[in-house]
């Protein structure tokens, strides 16, 4: 197990096949978790990362944990936004855990004794499931102060030969791609990328302007932020 701290790159999988799909997955700007055939967590995405901090700084995590042991769902206290609590990690538990049971070899029994200690109870609940992919939503703490949902597609990675190397969890809001891509298209994203340049609290430089513009919501709707 190790431990990477706030703001640390996170390594790629020594698995090449893992690997290549990390390297996708952060070429894409995905929210996304790599998890090996024991389900450890081996990678998780720089904009996931940001994504539990809010934008601030990325996460610390540990690599080499079991997805639902100790060391992860203690690491996640300390981040801002998504599993951050018992009741959360249940829940995420409770989606996942029969693909979890599915690849481990000593069944409930070994199951047990991975798991956070919040987390044993459940497993008596769970049923083996093989599917190879699947979807779920998912309940997360965030900044607004209440609990938000995300989807989560859960998607198993296979060699050239059909082996099982591991499981893909993607993340993204629950919004529809197309409400998604509307306002993304529609707003100045490198205004919201320099937001997020000041999202953390510091001393910086800044010039305050007052200005009473005639007309302006007319020119609002032509002319972008910055213009």
């Amino acid at each position: 197990m190790v431990r990477i701290e706030v703001g640390e790159p996170c390594p790629l999988p020594d698995d090449p096949v893992l690997a290549e799909w990390a390297t996708t997955l952060s070429d894409t700007g995905d929210w996304g978790w790599i998890l090996d055939s024991s389900w450890r967590t081996v990678f998780m995405t720089d904009e996931q990362r940001l994504g539990f901090a809010a934008g601030v700084e990325m996460v610390p995590i540990v690599i080499g944990e079991h997805l639902f042991g100790s060391e992860m769902v203690d690491v996640s206290a300390h981040w801002r936004t998504g599993p951050t609590t018992d009741a959360t990690w249940r829940d995420k538990f409770s989606k996942l855990g029969g693909l979890v049971l599915a690849d481990t070899p000593g069944g409930k029994d070994e199951l047990r004794s991975l798991v956070h200690p919040s987390l044993v109870e459940i497993v008596d609940e769970l049923a083996p499931s093989r599917r190879s992919a699947t979807a779920a939503s998912l309940i997360g703490t965030g900044t607004t102060g209440r609990n938000e949902s995300v989807a989560i597609k859960v998607v198993r990675i296979r060699d050239g030969g059909g082996h099982l190397r591991g499981t893909a969890l993607l993340f993204k809001p629950e919004a529809g791609m197309n409400v998604l891509g509307a306002m993304a298209y529609d707003r100045d994203l490198d205004h919201l990328e320099r937001l997020n340049l000041v999202a953390s609290a510091r001393r910086r430089p800044a010039a305050i302007l007052f200005t009473d513009l005639e007309g302006s919501s007319a020119l609002s709707r032509t002319l972008s932020t910055g213009s």
